[in-house]
């Protein structure tokens, strides 16, 4: 009698789980078709805050190529350029007008994300990120300084040289990161402003105007990789926590310092490469298609056409998921004050 019972309480209790599991099938299968039939003939707006022709370009139109066919309802997908202020034009924008239905997709200036520690914005900054969801970066992407017609051919020499490095604005990386290096490890290089992008810094430095400049490491060994092959363009440091595959005989800034004060500002500026093209969706967004777009984008990753287009376009893909974005921003608030604060010194010296 007693073994007959507890065949059928393990039989009930089986069949609970049976029912159970049923139920979260049935609900997993609900939501994605409520997924798919919103995005069923839509278009999401992917929206990068940079010029076209860049490192964020790049990324975000290889990205585009592929991640519909990984969304329930598979919407379009369209890229939309909105540089301006290093990024900020963007933020602001896509934080306070983009929609907040799934249909706008961000990819944001690294820089963003230390706004909360630096905080050298200001009332310029109208965004919140900790209200963003984070879907991800398809790449780890350390900038890397570059000459191209400059006698300069390692960093010693442009400690003892003034070299010209060609930038977009004052607070964009191709101007900050030139001005760290010489504030802290004695680089002699000035910086000329005002091109409205890397792809005419490009064209400048090919021209003579500049010497070089600073810039993805995908784009150089990638869209102008014959610039590196015919040893024309030399890099001369980079900026990640390693050396990247594509550059691996260029020095990292922390290998080039000598104190544990500079290697740990290069340690914490390092940390914005492993988020390079952070992607967000709005606040508001619905928890169900935040998740479907962050699904969607991890299976591209995996997806070996959107693998093999990134190495055709000179892209490194080793990505960071949504989750680990956000605990980059973590790490980032976490810094010691010391470390960000005389990077904030550092910052207070543009365009001086």
């Amino acid at each position: 009698m007693t073994e007959n019972l507890r065949s059928l309480r393990l039989q009930g209790f089986a069949l609970m789980i049976a029912a159970a599991a049923s139920f979260c099938a049935s609900a997993i299968a609900a939501a994605q078709d409520s997924v798919a039939e919103f995005y069923r003939g839509k278009t999401i707006h992917f929206v990068v805050g940079a010029a076209a022709g860049g490192g964020y370009d790049v990324a975000a139109r290889t990205l585009a190529l592929h991640m519909s066919r990984h969304i329930p309802g598979n919407p379009s997908m369209v890229v939309e350029n909105m540089p301006g202020a290093s990024g900020l034009v963007m933020a602001n924008s896509f934080y306070n007008k983009a929609s907040r239905d799934g249909l706008s997709l961000g990819m944001f200036s690294n820089n963003l994300p230390f706004e909360p520690k630096l905080a050298t914005l200001g009332r310029n900054a109208q965004f919140d990120l900790s209200r963003m969801f984070w879907i991800g970066s398809p790449v780890q992407d350390p900038l890397l300084l570059w000459v191209l017609t400059s006698k300069a051919r390692t960093f010693e020499d442009v400690r003892k040289s003034k070299v010209l490095i060609g930038a977009t604005v004052a607070g964009g990386d191709t101007y900050v990161l030139p001005l760290i290096l010489r504030e802290a490890l004695g680089a002699q290089f000035e910086m000329i402003t005002g091109y409205k992008g890397q792809s005419e810094i490009y064209l400048a430095a090919e021209r003579g105007e500049v010497h070089g400049m600073t810039g993805g490491v995908s784009v150089l060994y990638g869209t102008n990789a014959n610039w590196v092959r015919e040893g024309k363009a030399v890099g001369l440091v980079q900026f990640g926590l390693d050396r990247t595959e594509q550059a691996k005989d260029v020095p990292t800034a922390i290998e080039l310092s000598t104190s544990a004060a500079d290697k740990a500002l290069f340690r914490f500026i390092a940390l914005k490469f492993r988020m390079a093209r952070p992607i967000a969706l709005p606040p508001e967004t619905p928890a169900d298609r935040v998740k479907a777009l962050r699904a969607a984008f991890d299976a591209t990753m995996k997806d070996a056409q959107f693998q093999q287009d990134a190495a055709r376009a000179g892209l490194e893909p080793n990505p960071v998921d949504g989750d680990g974005i956000a605990e980059l921003t973590r790490e980032i608030e976490t810094t010691p004050d010391e470390v960000s604060g005389r990077l904030k010194q550092i910052l207070a010296k543009v365009g001086n």
